[in-house]
């Protein structure tokens, strides 16, 4: 495992209590693995589908700092869906779909 994979797991997967079983974890707690785990592969692309929908606003915050951090350092290309108003400041550009139309 690179270093950066190394950091990546331990940002996310130290709040997931490794060593446990996914059903011994609660719903952040496995959406925080989940992201240290796609994280880990180093993707050109990664989708990110309501990534705070299961977080308290600190963790929210955290989880898409991380996101964010990683797109940066790694030529990331990532798409986020969300309904989160409050993470769209960390993205670089924002796209809103109304009415089944992408502006």
């Amino acid at each position: 495992m690179s270093g950066e994979a190394r950091r990546a797991h331990r940002s996310c997967a130290r709040q997931a209590r490794a060593g446990s079983r996914p059903h011994q974890l609660s719903g952040g707690e496995r959406q925080r693995a989940g992201l240290a785990r796609a994280l880990m592969t180093s993707p050109g692309v990664l989708l990110v589908d309501e990534p705070t929908s299961a977080l308290d606003r600190v963790r929210s915050a955290e989880a898409v700092r991380l996101i964010a951090e990683q797109t940066h350092e790694r030529g990331t290309a990532t798409v986020m869906v969300t309904h989160d108003t409050a993470i769209m400041e960390a993205a670089d550009r924002v796209y809103e779909m109304v009415d089944g139309r992408l502006s």
